[in-house]
């Protein structure tokens, strides 16, 4: 799953309030809140967590979700990333995680949550194939790299 460029992130102002980020659950897994930024173009709050399987010491991978409304505002990029390390054998584990993330934005006030992928990673895609939530799927390319963009509407349409 493709993440928010580090040039388009910045650090929170003193002033700036931000809802705390919380720990999330997932089936088997949690979302730790690591940090939270600001996206720069848009100046939504971007939460990053570090995903820990249940009964794990070592991080299973990283997580982001950028809680910015307007979707075409993320539209190279998406709301929510996940990326497991090479290490982390459970197949299911980035699908759960998207879950979780698409859940979460959709209780953070998001009405549509976007995940961008690269065409060619299967994993990615399947994971993104494999969320219950009804979607609108379209190829966009970006940088000359062919990308699979999923809407998921809070709404179901």
């Amino acid at each position: 799953m493709t993440v928010v460029n580090g040039k388009d992130l910045r650090a929170v102002q003193p002033g700036e309030a931000f809802a705390e980020a919380q720990v999330l659950y997932g089936e088997g897994f949690s979302l730790q809140p690591r940090d939270v930024k600001v996206f720069k173009p848009t100046g939504a709050p971007v939460i990053f967590y570090d995903v820990f399987k249940d009964g794990e010491q070592d991080r299973s991978g990283i997580a982001s979700l950028v809680l910015e409304p307007d979707a075409s505002r993320v539209r190279d990029v998406g709301h929510a990333c996940a990326n497991l390390a090479e290490s982390c054998q459970d197949p299911d584990l980035l699908a759960r995680v998207g879950e979780l993330l698409i859940a979460h934005g959709y209780e953070q006030g998001l009405p549509s949550v976007r995940i961008v992928v690269p065409a060619a990673d299967a994993r990615s895609v399947a994971a993104c194939e494999a969320q219950s939530n009804a979607c609108q799927r379209q190829q966009d390319t970006y940088g000359g790299q062919a990308f699979a963009c999923f809407d998921y509407p809070a709404d179901g349409d």
